[in-house]
This record gives structure tokens, sequence and C-alpha cells, in this order.
């Protein structure tokens, strides 16, 4: 763990994000786990907000005493011009959400730095309603005109998506990637086995109909007659999204899981033979450094992702993984074959996978140099 500094920074942090065990590599997560051990850390967040486990025993941390966002931004504002000044802020980091409206209130109330922390895109809707939509656009724009007065962004997705709407200055953009707590996953051991099955997972908390569950569903279907494979989709699944598996149904060796203990998850993650990521080419997801992606790859078991945005920046095909061309179920299935047919390969792939997670990619070391220029901004 980094020394103790001199003088650490005073810092409000103000968040709305849910904090629990299994989130400990979402970015919201460690941020608060790391500043509030590195800097004289204080948290403004919603009403019933839990910080056990990321933040160090004695943090400060005041909540709303409303459960209704907007009248919780109300709150805070109220918050900052009653108590803000006299505790002496150095900065103050919002999350991407309404509540960067925050700091802007705050820097204009206090007179501090202001840093959004983006790991990603501030306000979205995905509502087919007309007054959801039309809402959300007056909020993004509201949000484009406050970024002006921003001092730095912590940007932890592609900038060149749909980031692009806010015209965030470059030079005040700290550009990283999302990162994991690589001292903790266990190495795999390479020792020959005689299971000769080919286990193949899907993971991902919600699946939406852009998470590519039939693209996956129809690749698995043109190989499961021929090929001793076993597929497991662990998520929840909507009606709606249900659907897309329709033509696996009466299909042998498919396994279903709403939620998995996380322990559990890493061992099943272990025990695979490949996991899959079966996206559709859509900027939300062209544009993310999938944490799930990390944890496969620091786990040791070989990928198959599709070939665009982030994906294609974290893969060499053939190397540390394998691409397959977005939205094509044959190509999929033509990856999968090719591992399941070349044991050799798919070993060496895992291998290079595990060692290629460097400091790049350890969030210890990602919050160094996040706290470094925090540092600069204040002396500067």
């Amino acid at each position: 763990m980094i020394s103790t500094m001199r003088k650490k920074l005073k810092i409000l942090f103000i968040t709305g994000a849910t904090h629990a065990k299994h989130m400990r590599n979402l970015n919201h997560f460690q941020r608060v786990y790391f500043l509030s051990r590195w800097s004289d850390l204080s948290i403004l967040a919603a009403k019933n907000s839990d910080f056990t486990l990321s933040a160090h025993p004695g943090t400060k941390i005041y909540r709303s005493l409303f459960t209704n966002k907007t009248v919780s931004l109300v709150y805070f504002f109220v918050w900052l011009l009653a108590r803000g000044r006299r505790c002496g802020f150095d900065l103050v980091i919002t999350e991407p959400s309404l509540f960067s409206i925050c700091g802007f209130w705050a820097k204009m109330i206090l007179g501090i730095k202001w840093v959004v922390d983006v790991w990603d895109i501030p306000i979205r809707s995905q509502s087919d309603r007309i007054l959801m939509r039309l809402k959300t656009r007056s909020e993004r724009w509201i949000l484009k005109i406050l970024f002006r007065q921003a001092d730095l962004f912590i940007v932890s997705i592609l900038p060149d998506y749909e980031l692009r709407y806010f015209k965030l200055p470059s030079d005040k953009m700290i550009l990283l990637k999302n990162a994991i707590w690589l001292d903790e996953l266990p190495r795999k051991e390479y020792a020959p086995s005689s299971d000769r099955s080919f286990k193949i997972l899907c993971m991902r908390s919600v699946y939406t109909v852009y998470s590519g569950l039939d693209i996956l569903g129809q690749a698995y279907h043109s190989i499961f007659k021929d090929l001793d494979v076993s597929l497991t989709i662990i998520g929840k699944i909507s009606a709606k999204v249900r659907s897309q598996l329709d033509l696996l149904t009466g299909c042998p060796r498919i396994y279903y899981h709403d939620f998995i203990e996380h322990d559990q998850l890493l061992k099943k993650i272990r025990d695979a033979s490949v996991c899959i990521i079966p996206y559709r080419n859509v900027p939300d997801l062209a544009q993310i450094y999938p944490v799930k992606l990390l944890e496969y790859m620091a786990l040791g078991v070989a990928v198959i992702a599709p070939d665009m945005g982030g994906f294609a920046k974290m893969i060499r095909h053939g190397w540390n993984g394998l691409l397959f061309k977005a939205g094509d179920p044959e190509d999929l299935a033509r990856q999968m074959r090719t591992l399941y047919n070349d044991s050799e390969l798919r070993k060496r792939i895992s291998q290079n996978a595990q060692q290629g997670m460097n400091k790049e990619y350890d969030c210890e070391e990602k919050n160094r140099i996040i706290l470094s220029r925090l540092k600069s901004l204040v002396n500067a």
C-alpha cells in the first residue's frame, strides 16, 4: 500500500452509487476505498448508501435526508452553503450522474477545484417514452454547459464515442482504462487435464437486447451437435431478452443462473474453457473497457470478444484472446471451433492474457496516478 502523504488533500466526493462487496472492481468503489485511505476524504451521499466495505473506518459521511434524487440535489446545495466553506476542502469530485451539478455548485460556492470522474456516460436513458427522452436530452445539455467550468476529467471510457457530445477539452482529461484488484485473483495452473469437455461461459449482471444473447445462441446452436460442449449463462434475463434464446430451447447442457456469489463466480470462470462476450456493436458497449473482460484475462481464461472499441484495444487476436466480427454468429462459432480443436492455442492465449495484466490494469496503480494528478491540480 502507498505510504501516507505528508499533507493529505481534503476531498469531498459526491456520489449516489451503491457500494457492495461484489462491486470491488467498479470505479466508484475503488475511488472511495483508496481516497479514504490516501487523503482526508468526506462523502456526500444518497440516503441509504452503505460504505461499510469501501470507506476507511472514520471517513466522514454525510447522507441526504431524502431518497428522491432531485430533492437530494437541493439538500446537497443547502449543505454546501451551510457547512461546505468551514470544512476547507481542496477539491470536489463528482460521479457521472446528475450529482455532477453539485460539483459546479461547490466550485461556485467554495471556490475549489472541481473534478468529474467519468466511468460511464453522464446522464443516459434508453426509454422509448418521448417525455423521458426529452428530459434526458435537457439534462445532458445542462451538464454540457456546466462541464466548461470543471478543472479535470478522470476518463475511464473511450472518449471518441458518446462522450464527444460534451466536448471536453483534451488538456483537462486524464485518460485511463478500467482496473481491477490483480493481487486478489489467484494465478491459474495449466496442468494437463483428462477432462475433454469444452465449457463455454457468458456472464453479465443484467442482459439487454444489445448484449448479444441471440448471437451467442445462434453460434452455440451451430456447434453443439457435433462438439462436446456446454454453455453456462449467468445474469438476469428479462422476458423480452430471453426470447433471443428461443433457438436453444431443448438443447442439452445449457445452464442458467440469475446470480452467483462472487467467490463461486470466480470458480466458475476459472473452470471455463472459454468466456464469451457476444455484445453487438453499439456505442454504449463499444466505448467501455469491460471489467469482466479484465477478470477473465487475469484469471487465465481464454476469451472471445467482438472486434470493436475497447475490446479491440485490449485484445491482440490470436495472442491474448480471439476477436470475432461483432454481430456475426457464424464468425463467433468459427472462433469457438478454433479453440475447441486447438488446446495448445487455448493454453497459450490464456497464459498470455494472464501475464499481460500489468500495472496499467492494477487498480492501486491507477488510483496512485489519479491521486498524483489531483495533488498537482490543487498545487497549480
